[in-house]
């Protein structure tokens, strides 16, 4: 009793530390697609002589990755008597035993362990899960008693598990002795759209004899599930057939199982019954549908003439397929120079290589590869890969495109002057899918001091050198900038881009023509608009775009007459209308524009043109000028008029009109003979006329009678003047004019009064007058 606690309690411990982590995975946890058969080997033997020790294989076939056990296995111990478990050889490697338990004694025993009962669990002592065919354990039995027992892992006692996650499949039944009825093989593994069959043996156990009813239910029941019929010797054949065993006799059922391309890939069971009367017994067959399937790493390669591409071919066992699978390959269309397609696995290298594959999502591959030439066409092909095993046949088309890409320039002809810069953009063009990188290059030749400067530039570089990303079908843009400085020599020049990847180089050329020219420039003509008499000028620039020669620099005036200013030009060696200005590539040459008049000239508004050729390339500067009228002196005026006295105080007026377009500005001179009595300096408005105040002070003035002058004048450029009469200084100073005009005028009114008078006195009273 200890030792069962013990024991008991051992196998509680462990299976605290085990169980939660290996077989209670959570509710969320999908369980694994069914796959694979856990079955006995050898299916069946015996019977043997009472005492004799066999042994039994659990095995794994076609399973999927567990790393955990838990089964059990039953017998009729007075048949069969389990004596004990090794975990010899098992599939895992080294494992950590949980439950080694027979007859209900040993390690960690549980309350369904008894006579007759064999239980092992065990856990991978790495962690690393396994899947395919293999042992579990091997369990060795005494033949204790005649007769037969069936070899049975109930459900609920064969659990596989991975990490906590159960793994689905099948169990099939083993046999020792003669059984009433016996399935070989035990199980069936048949490929979707192909069939299986099994001999079913039904054999008469203690001298029956009699009428025996075979039949067989699929189940799960499907659409599209497996059918099941028998066929017995007769021959007849349906889900039901009848067979007569003679006392001691046996008689064999051939089980045939049909599937079709839409039967799912599950796992099914045919539950074999026998029946007389009330005498009955069945046997279950574990049905497995399987089937691969083959993917690519890629369907789709695309790569250079001359290069070559890879796709790793895999083929994986879909719910516990186990066998020989050939790959074959063909090349569409067959072209000259056309792609070379091949297979290689661990072992061969051909159009064809076999891959053998055991089963329990088990995976194996091969590498395609295709080759091209330089000479290889660029279009597209296609690689048939075909996977073929029995009746069983999978492809799948992997797309082979040459590839190339295009350089192409917006603008293959650049042309402008020294100085100037020029752009083309330059495209990139993926051909026939080509995807990459393509590193683009900028030469210029011939390399000359002060020649253009070139580079590339995209959204994020700019150099002589970039690299540009072309997706398959698309196109990269960069910009091609051409600098030139104005010493830049004229003449033709190439810029060479070339496109590479890889082993794929293509080149452009682009032209830069470089004409020789040059600039023009001038300051602002200043004045613009003068007084007649007055002058002007300008600053002439010329620059050398590229040009090395002289240039003629010619000035001219329109209106052209005897009376317009007069223009010309002056530089260093000539002043002249026309002068020659000598540059060489690069240079910077000058000349003045001077523009002159006289108080003559006519009034008026003048173009003046100054033009520059060289050759057949002229420029020029274009100027309007203003020439308006001199002002002059309407009116002079002295107060007291005529004469006075010297020491007193003599006034007087200039009045000014300025007629012209004009403000004019000028210094006013009043002379007395040759004596200056008045000097101003004043500015008059365009269109306006104004009269001027001045005094003279007479104190330092000899007496003497003289002409009286006024001049306006600006500087050398123009004058005016106007004579203003004759004026006398005395020393006695003159009658007022005022006292003599009133003595005169009472001296009328005296005269008149006594005229009157005497008239009066001698008419005498009117005759009409009567006194009163």
């Amino acid at each position: 009793m200890r030792n069962l606690q013990l024991s008991t309690i051992r196998a509680v411990s462990l299976a605290c530390l085990l169980v939660p982590a290996l077989f209670l995975a959570p509710s969320s946890t999908p369980l694994a697609h069914a796959a694979g058969t856990l079955f006995f080997s050898p299916a069946s033997q015996g019977p043997f002589a009472m005492g004799t020790m066999i042994t039994y294989q659990v095995n794994v076939t076609g399973m999927d990755a567990f790393n955990a056990w838990d089964v059990s296995v039953e017998t009729d111990p007075s048949v069969l008597n389990p004596v004990s478990i090794s975990v010899a050889g098992d599939i895992l490697g080294s494992v950590f035993q949980v439950a080694n338990c027979i007859n209900g004694s040993g390690t960690g025993c549980s309350i369904t362990d008894g006579a007759g009962v064999a239980h092992s669990s065990a856990a991978s002592g790495t962690g690393i899960a396994v899947g395919g065919s293999g042992l579990l354990f091997t369990i060795t039995y005494q033949v204790a008693g005649s007769g037969f027992s069936y070899l049975t892992i109930p459900p609920g006692l064969d659990i596989l598990a991975n990490s906590g996650s159960t793994v689905s499949h099948t169990t099939a039944e083993g046999v020792y002795g003669i059984a009433p009825i016996i399935s070989k093989p035990a199980f069936l593994n048949i490929p979707v759209g192909s069939f299986g069959n099994s001999t079913i043996t039904v054999n008469s156990i203690n001298g029956f004899a009699g009428k025996v009813n075979v039949t067989a239910v699929v189940s799960p029941i499907l659409s599209n599930g497996p059918l099941a019929l028998l066929t017995n010797s007769t021959p007849f054949t349906g889900p039901k057939v009848s067979v007569l065993l003679s006392a001691g006799g046996t008689s064999k059922v051939s089980l045939n199982v049909t599937t079709t391309t839409a039967t799912p890939l599950e796992t099914f069971t045919i539950n074999v019954t026998e029946a007389s009367g009330i005498l009955q017994r069945f046997f279950l067959v574990p049905v497995n549908v399987v089937d691969f399937s083959i993917t690519a790493s890629t369907t789709s390669l695309s790569f250079v003439p001359g290069s070559f591409g890879t796709s790793s071919i895999g083929l994986t066992s879909l719910n516990g397929f186990e066998g020989n699978v050939t790959l074959r390959l063909a090349v569409s269309p067959l072209v000259a120079s056309g792609p070379v397609a091949a297979l290689t696995n661990s072992s061969f290298t051909g159009t064809s290589v076999i891959i053998t594959l055991v089963g329990g999502g088990n995976a194996g591959t091969a590498t395609l590869s295709v080759t091209t030439t330089a000479s290889t066409p660029l279009q597209a092909y296609t690689v048939n890969v075909t996977a073929i095993s029995g009746p069983l046949q999978h492809f799948l088309l992997v797309s082979v495109n040459t590839v190339d890409f295009s350089i192409t320039a917006s603008n293959p002809s650049l042309s402008f002057a020294a100085g100037s810069s020029g752009v083309s953009s330059v495209t990139v063009g993926s051909v026939f899918g080509f995807a990459g990188n393509v590193t683009v290059t900028a030469s210029v030749s011939p390399v000359v001091a002060n020649g253009p400067l070139i580079s590339l530039s995209n959204s994020t570089f700019s150099g002589t050198s970039l690299i540009v990303r072309v997706v398959a079908g698309g196109a990269t843009s960069a910009t091609l900038n051409v600098a030139t400085t104005t010493s830049t020599p004229a003449g033709v020049y190439l810029v060479v881009l070339t496109g590479t990847n890889g082993s794929l180089q293509h080149s452009l050329l682009v032209s830069v023509s470089m004409i020789s020219s040059f600039t023009l420039t001038s300051t602002p003509v200043v004045p613009s608009s003068f007084i007649a008499g007055g002058s002007a000028t300008s600053t002439i620039t010329l620059t050398s775009l590229g040009l090395t020669g002289s240039l003629a620099l010619v000035a001219s005036i329109s209106p052209a007459g005897a009376n317009s200013p007069s223009v010309f030009l002056s530089n260093s060696s000539s002043t002249a209308t026309v002068v020659i200005v000598k540059l060489i590539s690069g240079s910077v040459g000058s000349a003045v524009l001077r523009i002159g008049s006289t108080t003559s000239t006519s009034p008026g508004t003048y173009t003046i043109t100054v033009t520059a050729t060289s050759g057949a390339t002229s420029q020029n500067f274009v100027a309007t000028i203003t020439v308006s009228a001199v002002p002059t002196i309407s009116d002079i005026t002295l107060s007291p008029r005529g004469t006075a006295t010297t020491g007193h105080s003599v006034t007087g007026t200039v009045t000014v009109s300025n007629t012209g377009s004009v403000d004019a500005s000028f210094n006013i001179t009043v002379k007395w003979g040759t004596t200056t009595i008045a000097q101003m300096s004043e500015t008059l408005p365009a269109g306006q006329q104004k009269s001027y105040p001045f005094s003279w002070d007479t104190t330092s003035s000899n007496p003497a009678t003289d002409v009286v002058t006024a001049t306006i004048s600006n500087g050398n450029a123009w004058s005016s003047n106007k004579t203003g009469g004759v004026y006398s200084l005395s020393s006695t100073a003159p009658t007022s004019n005022l006292t003599t005009a009133i003595i005169g005028g009472l001296i009328a009114v005296v005269i008149v009064l006594s005229l009157l008078l005497i008239l009066k006195r001698r008419k005498g009273p009117s005759p009409a007058y009567r006194p009163a």
